[in-house]
């Protein structure tokens, strides 16, 4: 966030302007409790707030029933102006009656009857003065698809007033902490719920601290304690969570792995038939992420973690997450086609597991 969008924001707020927050089907959970903590933060100090999709906390809320607040789900509202040529009528009086479950809309002119052919409907989208875009794992900035399919329902704030909340960096949670901090000055939000949401954010996105142990996350854990955060609700809704699934898969990820010292990297396999006896569906970089980080725990060193598996579709991919080798990670993403997904960047595919190693031991072997 620059300074010139926090003065935006302030601005917004103190002169009663509008905000939108915005997600998507694929919008992973840590991203939607702190889209669901700026909204009660935004609400509480009464301040005009939209949010797409309308019904994107049904997707959290029967595990966050405890931590979520119980306010009423504000109605989206739909606008449709009805156009009619000036030069057409002579108008003298419009007004509307109910009749047999229909609103009808009486035009009366001193001048002929409207036809049909000259009246036109035009749909008016929500304008919004400032969003805040809570992406999806594969999404970043630069795609703005999302806002192509939101068109018709809300008219977006120049660019410089909207900001992707994406993964990377700091944790969404931090990153959504100061947002409210920018915005409720007089810290109306502490010893309310929004601290407990937060927290909820922050231990899903880091697999309960162990995937991403910073000093950052620890001050951000106690600051939100400190501002009220009900700690054992939130542990008892994590604890709800069936972790059996990624704790099998990371086993056998785990049987498989391998230390290659001269190429300064750690490598793992999972077949898709892991996923499924795991009871997970292959694929996902979010559990990819997590197998690769909780590696990356034990293994405690300063090596390149490579994690090679085959999805559902039967195609063969490789997820790399760099551990304080940047240079080589930079390296690496340079000279062969990877993407960035959920903080990992990912190869592929390949033609079997085979290929996927050896194309990219020899890229290392070629930069190291």
């Amino acid at each position: 966030m620059t300074q010139e969008q926090e003065t935006n924001i302030q601005k917004t707020v103190a002169t009663g302007g509008s905000f939108v927050l915005i997600s998507d089907e694929k919008t992973p959970e840590e991203s939607l409790l702190a889209k669901e903590a700026l909204l009660a933060a935004l609400k509480n100090i009464n301040v005009k707030t939209y949010k797409l999709p309308e019904n994107s906390r049904a997707l959290i809320l029967e595990k966050w029933i405890g931590v979520l607040p119980s306010f009423e789900e504000s109605s989206f509202l739909y606008s449709t102006s009805i156009l009619i040529p000036k030069n057409k009528i002579n108008l003298k009086e419009i007004s509307y009656t109910e009749e047999n479950g229909y609103v009808s809309i009486d035009i009366n002119s001193s001048t002929e009857r409207i036809k049909k052919e000259d009246i036109i409907f035009r749909h008016n989208p929500i304008r919004a003065d400032f969003a805040f875009c809570f992406s999806r794992k594969d999404q970043s900035s630069s795609d703005e698809t999302i806002f192509e399919e939101l068109s018709e329902k809300i008219s977006l704030p120049k660019r410089e007033n909207i900001i992707f909340m994406e993964k990377g960096g700091r944790s969404i949670a931090d990153k959504t902490f100061e947002l409210i901090r920018v915005a409720d000055s007089a810290g109306s939000y502490e010893e309310t719920k929004i601290p407990s949401i937060l927290l909820a954010s922050l231990l899903v996105e880091t697999d309960n601290l162990s995937g991403d142990l910073t000093a950052e996350n620890l001050d951000l854990a106690s600051a939100l304690i400190k501002n009220g955060a009900d700690k054992r609700t939130v542990r008892n809704a994590l604890a709800k969570e069936n972790n059996q699934s990624l704790n099998r898969l990371f086993g056998r990820a785990l049987a498989r792995m391998t230390i290659n010292e001269p190429l300064k990297s750690v490598w793992s396999f999972l077949q898709y038939a892991d996923f499924e006896k795991s009871g997970i569906m292959g694929g996902d970089y979010e559990t990819i992420y997590k197998i690769i980080t909780r590696i990356g725990n034990i293994v405690n060193s300063q090596k390149i973690i490579f994690l090679i598996w085959q999805d559902q579709q039967g195609n063969i991919r490789a997820g790399m997450n760099a551990k304080g080798n940047s240079e080589t990670t930079t390296k690496l993403s340079a000279r062969m086609v990877m993407e960035e997904k959920n903080g990992l960047l990912i190869s592929g595919p390949y033609k079997n597991f085979s290929e996927a190693e050896i194309k990219i031991k020899d890229m290392l072997k070629e930069i190291l």
